[in-house]
């Protein structure tokens, strides 16, 4: 295995989320740990915070015994497109945008994402994130994803 992830490992975890999905109608949080021999995957059943707590102090042990050179979020959440507008600066749109959580906000994604961190040659940490927006049919239960569609004002 190389020093980081590439695109294709980050599309198979984004596709083990979607197989998940569609089997059991929802996507467990699950990490998936890339390390210079294996490929780890673990599982977050908890929904307790502190639970929660314990199982990413775990994570990271097992980072670092494992020799981990990159980490994969797997998880369905809500998602929603901010722009900067005009002559807003970067902390007038984080201000704006957290506002209201992307769970309550009429115009969120459900989806599906794999969020994968590493460091980079110069030692910087890189986020690569494979979003999948969810498809439902007339009875509410996945049939599907698709690429996300953002409504075209929040696009660049």
């Amino acid at each position: 295995m190389n020093d980081h992830p590439s695109i294709k490992q980050i599309e198979d975890d984004l596709k083990i989320a979607e197989q998940a999905l569609l089997e059991t109608g929802r996507v467990m949080a699950s990490f998936v740990i890339m390390t210079p021999r294996k490929r780890l995957m673990i599982a977050m059943p908890a929904e307790n915070p502190r639970v929660k707590a314990i199982y990413y102090g775990l994570l990271r042990l097992l980072c670092h015994a494992e020799n981990a050179f990159a980490v994969t979020l797997i998880a369905e959440c809500w998602m929603r497109v901010e722009r900067l507008r005009g002559q807003e600066t970067v902390e007038e749109l984080a201000a704006r945008a957290t506002k209201i959580r992307p769970s309550q906000a009429s115009d969120r994604l459900e989806a599906i994402i794999a969020a994968t961190c590493y460091r980079g040659e110069d030692g910087k940490l890189i986020i690569a994130l494979a979003a999948r927006e969810i498809v439902r049919g007339a009875d509410g239960r996945p049939t599907g994803t698709k690429p996300p569609s953002f409504p075209e004002d929040s696009l660049p």
